[in-house]
């Protein structure tokens, strides 16, 4: 018997060993990005096709034809791009697993957020464009500012906040070619930003915790402000609302069989509301898989492949209380010259640190939420809120990296080359 298995994350050396007590041959399909460079094939598959252009429509195809060629059982993945394109190559293969009509629930943030608002769920004012132009009749009825985002976008590339007139006006001309019903336009919402994670299956949740964010995911790429998050207290009230909102919104939406994992996004307004910006499919991004994993002792890309591959969701889901609470932070580049990056991180509970940042090295700053130049993970005990904790490791990365912005650099750079 074989697995299909689609990557484009980092992973392909420990996917042979998640799986190895399956018995099953597995062929892999991966992004050339996601293996290092250099590298040997990786071992552990019948078969391995590396992909220069991951997201390129004849990918599709390719796998129909790899699924045909080895009689795959099962296609098996754990992120956003393979989502829909799984579904249609089972659908085209007759093959288990999620379906289309979950796969467009959890892509389309439209139909996500219109099946869930109908389960009671609250969400944002929001609009689909069938007309770039018809933003103005949402500006005129809800007011700025606003947000524009791709309906099956991902990472928070692409979206924009328009908060006057001119934005608004600008959005329409740049876009006023682009094919309808791409764009879905939403109120913006003050207030703090969680995330919940965990596995689902049959439209029930199996195992979820929720985390605070420091920033939303945006800020990251229009501010360069890092990803840093942490896991509430079991006690916390909040956290046990997210919960509750989890086991509806994963009830709601067009479920999977399989047990798969999910990341959603929840915002927590000033009138105490709690409201869905959205869920996936997959596995969440940044030090959301690390971090899972410390707490509560799965690996949620191990237990989602596993899952795929059909193995029984009790089987798959572990403890449902964390044995310790866990945070991360990924410190995105700054527009500029890095001058300096510190070498190690004192901050209490810090159990791995990894700077990939060069000092000398001229960056522009963030174009995705995944972009980062150093990567810390903390945990403490199960009880504490690392919100204090989380706020100090901001404060110390701030304190610890030199940058140099780019109109000092140039400045410098400028008298450097004339005194030549």
């Amino acid at each position: 018997m074989t697995l299909l298995v689609l990557n484009r994350r980092p992973i392909v050396d420990r996917i042979p060993g998640w799986l190895a007590d399956l018995g099953e041959d597995l062929v892999l399909v991966t992004a050339a990005s996601a293996l290092r460079s250099g590298a040997p094939e990786p071992a552990g598959y019948r078969q391995v096709t590396v992909v220069e252009d991951y997201d390129h429509p004849d990918v599709e195809q390719a796998l129909v034809e790899i699924g045909r060629k080895h009689r795959v059982r099962r296609i098996i993945g754990t992120t956003e791009i393979d989502v829909l394109r799984a579904a249609r190559v089972r659908q085209r293969l007759g093959l288990p697993g999620q379906n289309l009509d979950s796969a467009r629930a959890y892509r389309d943030k439209h139909r996500m957020k219109t099946i869930a608002a109908a389960a009671g769920v609250p969400v944002a004012a929001m609009r689909l464009l069938g007309r770039v132009a018809e933003l103005d009749d949402f500006v005129a009825t809800n007011g700025l500012p606003c947000v524009v985002k791709p309906v099956s976008g991902a990472g928070s590339v692409g979206v924009q906040v328009l908060s006057d007139q001119v934005a608004v006006r600008r959005f329409v001309a740049e876009h006023a070619g682009s094919a309808p019903d791409r764009f879905l336009v939403e109120s913006w919402v003050a207030g703090p930003v969680y995330h919940v994670d965990g596995l689902m299956a049959g439209g029930r949740v199996l195992q979820c915790w929720p985390s605070r964010m420091r920033y939303p995911n945006l800020d990251a790429v229009t501010h360069s402000r890092p990803f840093i998050s942490w896991m509430l207290p079991a006690a916390d009230r909040t956290g046990q609302r997210l919960r509750d909102l989890m086991a509806t919104v994963v009830a709601a939406l067009p479920a999977p069989a399989e047990a798969t994992a999910f990341h959603a996004e929840v915002f927590h307004c000033p009138d105490d509301r709690l409201l869905l910006c959205e869920i996936a499919c997959r596995p969440g991004g940044g030090g959301i898989v690390p971090t899972y994993e410390r707490a509560l002792g799965v690996n949620l890309y191990a237990a989602s492949l596993r899952g795929q591959a059909g193995e029984d969701p009790s089987a798959v889901a572990g403890q449902v209380e964390p044995r310790q609470l866990a945070g991360f932070g990924w410190f995105a580049p700054k527009r500029g010259r890095l001058l300096s990056v510190p070498d190690n991180c004192p901050i209490p509970g810090v159990y791995r640190y990894a700077a990939s940042g060069r000092p000398g090295t001229r960056y522009q700053g963030a174009r995705s939420i995944s972009d980062n130049i150093a990567k810390i993970l903390l945990a403490g005990p199960a009880d504490e809120d690392l919100d204090e904790r989380m706020a100090r490791l901001e404060s110390w990365w701030d304190d610890s990296c030199d940058w140099l912005p780019p109109e000092e650099d140039a400045v410098r750079h400028a008298v450097g080359n004339s005194a030549r």
